[in-house]
């Protein structure tokens, strides 16, 4: 008995089609999965919410907030006395799939404030960046804040952001506060041909998770360098709703 083949007419997204041995195309379908991503949240810090989706898979580009820089010492003298420059936060990419209907809350962290300078040991520290987290996602703990200054010697720079909780496929090199990209004083100098130069500019196009800059001594006739705060958390979601 022949066989009679219907025709797959129509147009179809994300096609599955089925076809015969003889290489006939007998059925036709859209398929599901092929959503494209789309942006569903974009937040700076301090900022929190609720992400919710219908879709099964998303991804994330997010930031932790930078430490603020320490403050250094009121009385006049070398400008190499200076306060520890705030540790960087963290940046990275995460993927994940998720069930719907999802519902999380999120968090994106806040900027390390600085220090302040102070004479008689009395400058104070840089305060740490907040964390940024997708409950049940991930977290990304904030950098630490720099050290103040006593008199004689330059404070501690602080320690940079971690990843506390989630697997990221991507993360771009965290540069401790003391090294060549966070400079002397402090991460507003560096090779350009360092990937974490421009780590946060790549993502989101602003200072997301910079680690301050410390403070110096008060000089004459050079002008003194105040600390700086750190740069805020980021975040965008993306999903296939």
């Amino acid at each position: 008995m022949p066989r009679i083949i219907k025709s797959a007419k129509g147009t179809f997204t994300s096609a599955t089609v089925t076809v015969d041995s003889s290489g006939r195309v007998v059925a036709g379908e859209s398929g599901a999965g092929g959503a494209v991503m789309t942006p569903k949240i974009t937040a700076f810090g301090p900022s929190s919410g609720t992400y919710t989706s219908n879709g099964n898979q998303m991804m994330a580009y997010a930031a932790s907030g930078g430490g603020g820089g320490g403050g250094g010492p009121q009385a006049q003298g070398p400008n190499t006395i200076r306060g520890g420059a705030g540790g960087f936060g963290v940046v990275g990419v995460f993927t994940s799939d998720i069930t719907p209907p999802f519902s999380q809350p999120y968090a994106v962290g806040a900027l390390g404030s600085s220090g302040s300078r102070g004479g008689a040991n009395n400058a104070t520290n840089g305060s740490a960046g907040g964390a940024t987290s997708i409950a049940t996602l991930f977290s990304l703990n904030g950098g630490n804040g720099g050290n103040k200054a006593p008199e004689t010697t330059s404070g501690n720079p602080g320690t940079p952001g971690t990843i506390g909780t989630g697997s990221f496929v991507g993360s771009a090199p965290t540069p401790a506060a003391n090294n060549s990209i966070a400079g002397t004083p402090g991460p507003d100098v560096g090779s350009n041909n360092d990937m974490a130069y421009y780590r946060q500019t790549i993502m989101f196009g602003t200072n997301a998770g910079i680690g301050g800059t410390g403070g110096n001594r008060s000089q004459t006739p050079t002008p003194s360098h105040t600390p700086n705060q750190g740069g805020m958390g980021a975040l965008i979601v993306f999903d296939n709703a």
